[in-house]
C-alpha cells in the first residue's frame, strides 16, 4: 500500500509542464506540506526490534569462557578454595543467616566489585541492594540486585558462623539493558547462572518466580539443590555443574549449554516438575 506522501508525489509528477496561477499556488501548498510533514516509520528497524526482545537473556559463563551477557565478568574464588573438602560442610537445603555474618559477607562482596573500577559492572557497588542471602555449611550467598535495567552480582564466600573472616570468595555479575522480566503465575525464569572453579567446579544460579511460587527445586545432574525463594526471586549454589562439557563458544555464539532443569512448588502445596523457565517473548 503506497502512504499519502507517494501519492501525494504522483499526482504532483501528473502535472502539466506550464501551470496557470492557481495551480502554482496549490502545488507549493502541496509540496510545502510534504517537507514539513514528519517522518515516522511504520515499523522499527529489524535490528532494534532484535535487541529489544534478546537484552533479557543472560548467561554467565566458566571465567575461563568468553562472556556473552551485557556487562558479564567472574571472579574466581581466592587461593585455597574450590576443593572437595572446603565444599564437605555444604548443605541442599539452605538455612538463614546471621545478621553479623551477612554484613561481612556483603562488604566483603562489594569490595571485590569496586576493585574492578571502570571494568566492573555498570552500577554502584556500595548501593546495590541485598535481595537474598542464604547459608550452606560453611558458605554464605548473596544475590544484589538491580530490577531496572535487569542487573545482578552474585557472591559466594566461605564465612564460618560466628565469624567475621570472609575468604574464598567468588563474584559473578551481567545483566540487560531493560528490565527484569516477570514470569506468568506458576512459572520461573532462568537468570544467571555461572560456574568457577573445577577441581570441583561450583555453580550459582538465580531468577525470578511468578505469582504462587513459594519453592523451587534445582536438577544439576545428580545434584538437587532446594533455591531460597524471597520476594519473587529465588537463588541457590551448589558444589558442582551448571553447564555442560564441550568447546566454550565465542561471544554472541550462545555460550555453553546449561543442563539445569526445575520443579515448581505453588502455595495450594502441589508441585509442577521438569517446568520450562519463561522466556522473552
Amino acid at each position: 500500500m503506497r502512504m499519502p506522501t507517494d501519492l501525494d508525489l504522483l499526482s504532483l509528477d501528473a502535472a502539466d509542464a506550464a501551470l496557470d496561477p492557481s495551480q502554482r499556488l496549490r502545488a507549493d501548498a502541496m509540496l510545502e506540506r510534504i517537507i514539513a510533514a514528519p517522518v515516522t516509520p511504520e515499523y522499527a528497524p529489524v535490528g532494534a526490534r532484535r535487541q529489544q526482545r534478546f537484552s533479557r537473556k543472560v548467561i554467565w559463563v566458566p571465567v575461563v569462557a568468553v562472556a556473552v551477557a551485557v556487562g558479564s565478568i567472574v571472579i574466581p574464588p581466592g587461593r585455597g578454595g574450590g576443593s572437595a573438602t572446603a565444599y564437605a560442610s555444604w548443605t541442599s537445603t539452605p538455612s538463614a543467616v546471621a545478621a553479623s555474618d551477612l554484613e561481612a559477607v556483603t562488604q566483603a562482596c562489594r569490595d571485590k566489585v569496586a576493585e574492578l573500577g571502570d571494568h566492573g559492572p555498570r552500577f554502584d557497588a556500595a548501593t546495590i541492594p541485598v535481595a537474598i542471602a542464604e547459608r550452606r555449611g560453611d558458605f554464605v550467598a548473596v544475590l544484589f540486585l538491580l530490577d531496572n535495567p535487569d542487573y545482578s552480582v552474585s557472591c559466594v564466600a566461605r564465612s564460618r558462623p560466628g565469624s567475621s573472616d570472609v575468604d574464598d570468595l567468588a563474584v559473578a555479575a551481567g545483566g540487560s539493558d531493560g528490565p527484569a522480566l516477570i514470569p506468568p503465575a506458576g512459572r520461573i525464569t532462568q537468570g544467571g547462572s555461572s560456574q568457577f572453579g573445577d577441581q570441583p567446579a561450583a555453580s550459582f544460579t538465580n531468577g525470578s518466580a511468578g505469582a504462587g511460587v513459594v519453592g523451587v527445586t534445582i536438577h544439576a545432574g545428580p545434584q538437587v539443590i532446594t533455591a531460597t525463594v524471597k520476594n519473587g526471586r529465588y537463588v541457590a549454589w551448589w558444589p558442582g555443574k551448571a553447564f555442560a562439557d564441550g568447546p566454550q563458544q565465542p561471544s554472541g555464539k550462545g555460550g555453553p549449554a546449561v543442563i539445569l532443569t526445575y520443579d515448581v512448588t505453588l502455595t495450594d502445596g502441589t508441585t509442577k516438575t521438569n517446568v520450562s523457565p519463561a522466556r522473552p517473548a
